[in-house]
This record gives C-alpha cells, structure tokens and sequence, in this order.
C-alpha cells in the first residue's frame, strides 16, 4: 500500500513541476513576446509556403501551454522508466532542433532570432525543469 501512496504522491509532483514550468514559460514567452513586438517592433510575421501569417501573444501563449503538457505527458510516462531523465533530455534536445526549423519562416532577420529565443526559452524552461526533476526522482528511487 505504501508503495501505490508513494508512486501516486511522486507522478502528482512531477505534474505540479511540469505545470509550474509551463506556466512559467508562457509567462517568459509572452513578456519577450511583447517587448520584442513593442518597444522593438519586431515584426512577427512568418511565411509558411507562400502565406504569410502574423503571430500574436494569444499564440504564443497556447501553443507554450500545449508544448507544456504534452511534454509533462511524455516525461510522466518516461518516468517509469530506468533511463527516463536520459530519454527525456534525448527528447528534448531533438525536438529544440527540429522547431528551430519553423524559425526560417520568419519574414526578417529580427523575427527569425526573436521566434528562436522564444523556441529556446521554452526548451530551456520546461525540458530543463522536467529532465531535472527526472534525474532527482530516478534518484530517490534507487537510494
């Protein structure tokens, strides 16, 4: 019974962590969002095979709570795992790279760095977060 309480109690902290850093990253993501878009009029609009669209906060925000959780879903599911922190930063780092590559729709240079910081700050956040709090579980487990 302790053990099913215990496992319980540590999948509920790993989604209050994954939570916590989406949350956090939306945040980051719409402050930098909005002064990049602001004061230093950078000019968030991408092209995407021909069609140009213009991203606002509102999109950032979702698709950052989006990434969020499905991240958190697939760290809880790697958590059961023996490599799980390995696995998850694996992850993590091959999918920065890969929506790095969204980045080059970005109709001018300042959009391309500005969409990038805003990629990395999401990976850095909550794949930083998640892989961590991994690593510690994996741990307290085999203590």
């Amino acid at each position: 019974m302790a053990t099913i309480t215990r496992s319980a109690t540590v999948t509920e902290s790993l989604w209050k962590v994954g939570a916590g850093a989406t949350a956090v990253a939306a945040v980051l993501n719409s402050v930098v969002f909005s002064l990049t878009a602001g004061p230093a009029g950078v000019d968030f609009r991408v092209d995407q095979n021909g069609t140009v669209q213009s991203i606002n906060v509102v999109m950032v925000i979702v698709i950052t709570l989006v990434v969020g959780a499905l991240a958190t879903g697939v760290a809880a599911l790697l958590d059961r795992t023996k490599r799980g922190a390995v696995i998850f930063g694996v992850l993590g780092v091959l999918f920065t790279v890969l929506s790095l590559g969204g980045v080059v729709g970005g109709v001018t240079t300042a959009t391309k760095v500005s969409l990038a910081s805003l990629h990395l700050l999401t990976a850095i956040v909550i794949a930083g977060g998640l892989t961590a709090v991994l690593a510690r579980r994996r741990q307290d487990r085999t203590l």
